[in-house]
């Protein structure tokens, strides 16, 4: 932050969009020239506000921070723009991290973990691992990954995990969630049994795990947007961390305190669900929303890290993360080869995104035909 980064090609298209200045008046100063266009890729960008709310923070601590004066800047920030908020500094005070148990399933001879609701994200990918493992009983091979069939059950599993996680998933600290339910083997068993090889299901809706009730509880239908960043580190000693963080839209809400930007995670709840229904993901007060984010850790049969990732993307996170897991797990395919093979999305069902450019989109006619 206080040294400068280079102006990224990404950064810069998302700034040159017509109305780009005047979409972030708050960055006009430190992104865009004179001229009103942003600085050119390459040009070294600072931020030496953010360097030294960095510095106040490993100095004094997030509380004492927050106390002397960050909490009321914060609340006064979100007062400004297009459309203010209601957050006030005691709301920012009283903000607490909660910490969560991992979800893990075993698939085949590995332990897969992920992140808990209120992340569908972890539900959804140990789903569909399991799904897919079931539908492909004597394994994948690199044939498999060429042809429309494997697609197809994938395709269906990731439909099957989507409708779950829309009727079911909430913050776990106001609404029931049955996280372990809807990871039981014998659960996710009847939900394979109703992939069809031979055609699409017509119909893709929630399943009912055990203790769930489905009484009057409406579907999300949420956006959950695509600008994250995922970091892993690990160690000599073989300690591994894994994580994911977002602003939600390119820049958030466009708003900035002390240097960095404030997020408009609250697209992430639900519409507001119709008269008599009650939605998981329903906005509600000192309610967190659902996300899509899903840093995981692979373990061998020995208890060792054997893969560690997540991704950025939004709700295509699921799918990148489940596909990329498939790929290097069962065929032993290093991050570099399966990057370059495309992806394949179910996040916006029913609709089934095919990555242009790579072998993937040959898929096209296959999936339709189905």
């Amino acid at each position: 932050a206080r040294g400068g980064h280079p102006m990224a090609p990404y950064v810069h298209a998302i700034l040159a969009r017509d109305p780009g200045a005047r979409l972030h008046p708050e960055f006009r100063d430190d992104w865009f020239g004179p001229d009103g266009r942003p600085w050119p890729v390459g040009k070294l960008m600072r931020n030496p506000t953010y360097a030294d709310t960095l510095q106040q923070l490993a100095t004094q601590g997030t509380a004492n921070w927050l106390r002397h004066g960050a909490a009321q800047r914060l609340a006064d920030a979100a007062q400004r723009g297009e459309h203010p908020g209601l957050i006030r500094s005691d709301d920012v005070l009283r903000y607490r991290v909660v910490e969560r148990d991992p979800l893990c399933a075993t698939v085949r001879v590995w332990k897969v973990c992920s992140v808990a609701p209120p992340s569908f994200g972890g539900i959804a990918i140990l789903q569909m691992l399991q799904m897919v493992d079931l539908q492909n009983p004597g394994g994948i091979d690199a044939a498999a990954l060429d042809g429309t069939a494997f697609w197809h059950r994938y395709v269906e599993a990731g439909r099957l995990a989507q409708a779950d996680r829309r009727q079911w998933v909430g913050d776990p600290d106001q609404v029931a969630v049955p996280t372990q339910a809807m990871l039981a083997p014998a659960y996710v068993h009847r939900r394979a049994a109703l992939i069809d090889p031979s055609h699409a299901l017509r119909a893709v809706r929630a399943g009912q795990p055990l203790s769930a009730s489905l009484s009057s509880r409406s579907d999300d239908h949420s956006t959950v947007a695509a600008e994250t960043s995922q970091i892993v580190v690990a160690d000599a000693q073989g300690m591994v961390a894994t994580t994911t963080t977002t602003i939600n839209l390119n820049f958030g809400s466009r708003l900035r305190v002390d240097g960095y930007v404030l997020n408009n995670v609250l697209t992430n709840f639900g519409a507001a669900p119709t008269p008599g229904q009650v939605m998981a993901n329903q906005m509600a007060p000192g309610k967190r929303p659902v996300t899509s984010m899903a840093p995981v850790i692979v373990f061998d049969a020995q208890g060792h890290a054997l893969v560690a990732g997540g991704s950025a993307g939004g709700g295509q996170i699921v799918d990148y993360v489940a596909r990329s897991l498939i790929e290097m797990l069962w065929l032993g395919r290093s991050p570099a080869q399966v990057l370059a093979a495309g992806h394949v999305s179910t996040a916006f069902a029913p609709r089934v995104q095919l990555e242009a450019g790579t072998a993937r989109a040959a898929l096209a006619d296959g999936l339709r035909a189905l």
